[in-house]
């Protein structure tokens, strides 16, 4: 962990992109909804700040993602509590995989969601982070050129 100059822990979060941000967001209000049984109001949520990146049509391809992540998770995975400062190695990967299918790495975002979905799910994600991929693609926001990985399960940190 990183501390800033006042000692306290670096935040993550600020040094992402805007729209890596917006993901990240995205993703923690995702899993929030599902927590507390508030799928509906989520997806306007989402949608809302996706738009303020001019592509408000991602967050049906981003809640579809989640869902087929959820729906076809062959182990937990970890996203953290909105105002979590440090992302998840989950996380990483999970915005590793729209950064690699909007660069057409779609092998490597494979390799990354096997280790997290199995077969059945994994067509279905890929479909999704493609549809948020090209959305903020032609919205002008081109995602971090970062490796999609997949922390082996014994070494994520599982809530």
């Amino acid at each position: 962990m990183q501390a800033g100059a006042s000692g306290a822990a670096m935040d993550e979060r600020t040094a992402l992109p805007a729209a890596e941000a917006v993901l990240l967001w995205s993703m923690r209000a995702w899993v929030l909804a599902r927590c507390r049984a508030e799928d509906l109001q989520v997806k306007e949520r989402i949608e809302a700040a996706l738009g303020g990146l001019d592509a408000a049509e991602a967050g049906c391809g981003l809640c579809g993602f989640m869902g087929a992540v959820e729906r076809g998770g062959t182990r937990p995975v970890t996203v953290e509590r909105m105002c979590a400062r440090q992302l998840t190695p989950d996380e990483r990967a999970l915005l590793g995989v729209f950064a690699c299918v909007q660069a057409g790495r779609t092998a490597e975002a494979a390799r990354a969601l096997r280790g997290m979905v199995g077969p059945a799910s994994l067509g279905t994600a890929l479909e999704r982070a493609a549809d948020v991929a090209l959305a903020l693609a032609e919205a002008g926001h081109a995602l971090m050129a970062g490796e999609a990985s997949a922390p082996c399960p014994a070494a994520a940190r599982l809530h």
